[in-house]
């Protein structure tokens, strides 16, 4: 993972890292996840990333443990962190209550609102095709 970030800020020298985000994804393939790289063990490697913006798989069920993993971990002042407050795989629509939760969660571990930004926790366009994720149900989750 250090070199892969490594290479990353080396290719996006001199660019403004404030319209750069940067996604940490597992994968939302359909299969158990229990070989998942744990966030704890590649956290401060994603903070030395150049991108401002770090998005990261925040709420399906291998990860959504993880907003504790920042408690121990500094997120720079000038980062933003974008935990996926929604699951693109399920059909089930978040409760608004739910979706405060995760987020309030994010922002007791990294030190405020201000340091969080809501997002989903990959692209829906994964499950593109999906029969149990219509159009319908994807713009009623946001």
């Amino acid at each position: 993972a250090r070199f892969h970030v490594e290479v990353m800020n080396k290719a996006l020298e001199g660019l403004d890292s404030s319209k750069i985000r940067m996604h940490v994804c597992w994968g939302n393939y359909p299969g158990p996840h229990h070989h998942d790289v744990a966030l704890a063990d590649i956290a401060e490697i994603i903070m030395s990333a150049s991108p401002k913006f770090i998005s990261i798989e925040a709420c399906n069920p291998g990860h959504a443990h993880e907003h504790e993993v920042w408690k121990n971990v500094k997120v720079p002042a000038d980062k933003v962190l974008m935990p996926g407050v929604l699951d693109t795989t399920t059909s089930h629509i978040e409760h608004p209550r739910l979706v405060a939760q995760r987020l309030q969660a994010y922002a007791q571990a990294v030190g405020g609102m201000d340091r969080i930004m809501a997002c989903t926790d990959c692209g829906f366009s994964t499950a593109a095709g999906a029969l149990n994720l219509t159009r319908d149900i994807v713009y009623s989750k946001m």
